[in-house]
């Protein structure tokens, strides 16, 4: 038997979702879909701010009541490069997980904290590690190699 609109997203639903089927219509944090995708076109991408923040911050609990050390969550721009999100989560306190150069710039961009900042990545080009040394920020190094570089900056 097929589940109707509302029975469908009571499934999926998570505490923190601002979504809704009034009337046989998707509302989003009380918008109606249609009504979006008039104004904005299709396809459309929405987030609602405070399902972010509240996400974020069960995230972070849920590791912080776990772990007695201080705890960071680190977000990765490669998750959604939308330079608003990453604002919203540096203003929370995410740190920023940084693999090149774009997404060193855009933590920058969004004011992440450059103490939460990492330079990861297993095959970092020069640039890269002369742009963690220079922000100061942690730079994981992933081989003899990028110490040699590393240390060439000193």
């Amino acid at each position: 038997m097929k589940q109707s609109g509302t029975a469908a997203l009571a499934a999926i639903a998570t505490p923190s979702d601002r979504l809704a089927v009034e009337n046989g219509a998707l509302s989003v944090d009380g918008q109606r879909a249609t009504e979006l995708v008039a104004r904005f076109g299709s396809p459309l991408y929405v987030t609602v701010e405070d399902t972010l923040r509240e996400n974020y911050r069960r995230i972070e609990r849920a590791f912080a009541e776990r772990w007695s050390a201080p705890v960071t969550v680190m977000y990765a721009v490669k998750a959604n490069s939308t330079l608003a999100i990453r604002a919203v989560m540096s203003s929370e306190g995410a740190g920023g997980d940084c693999f090149g150069l774009g997404e060193l710039h855009a933590a920058f961009a969004t004011r992440t904290d450059p103490l939460r900042i990492v330079m990861n990545g297993s095959n970092k080009s020069g640039a890269e590690i002369d742009a963690a040394v220079r922000a100061d920020i942690i730079l994981n190094v992933d081989s003899i190699e990028e110490i040699a570089q590393r240390l060439a900056l000193a």
